[in-house]
């Protein structure tokens, strides 16, 4: 599926392993990312363990280069997201709530879900506040630094047009 998100055409769908490089495993083993993945193949791996339980991780491509992906735990009632960044080109520019609405959206069309969950570290401020822009609300905090935010897709604070490839 494809996105025009700030005039730039992006594409997501499933992560391929091609684009699980040295790249990709350094930005994975960033200080706020829990579970850390110290090879490619490690990191391919995990991903074939996630997909068997039936979850599954996103890439957004941008000119057929990985930019961010983004995982899902997909639990009875609630879908569990989180995002990130791989190309620090976006990084600070403001497109992190448009990759999170738009990783939202493919995931609700094409799962038909509805409500979401980001668990975020409360010492990540930056993924906090584009969750939030987005329309995630904090609905309770753990003793582990652990804040869990929730969405339904149809409070989003983005506005989304009615052609939903074009925002």
């Amino acid at each position: 599926m494809k996105f025009k998100i700030v005039n730039n055409i992006f594409e997501i769908k499933k992560l391929t392993y091609k684009n699980i490089d040295k790249n990709y495993i350094n930005r994975i083993n960033d200080r706020n990312i829990k579970y850390k993945k110290k090879t490619i193949k490690q990191q391919i791996n995990y991903i074939q363990s996630i997909r068997k339980k039936g979850d599954e991780i996103f890439q957004l491509l941008y000119r057929n280069k990985l930019v961010a992906t983004s995982g899902f735990q997909f639990m009875r009632n609630i879908t569990y997201q989180g995002i990130l960044i791989i190309d620090k080109n976006f990084l600070g520019k403001g497109y992190a709530k448009y990759f999170i609405l738009s990783f939202l959206i493919f995931v609700s069309k094409k799962y038909k879900k509805k409500l979401f969950c980001a668990v975020i570290n409360k010492e990540n401020i930056k993924s906090i506040k584009s969750f939030q822009k987005v329309g995630y609300q904090l609905k309770k905090k753990n003793k582990n630094n652990g804040m869990f935010f929730f969405l339904n897709i149809k409070n989003c604070k983005v506005k989304i047009r009615k052609n939903i490839n074009e925002y």
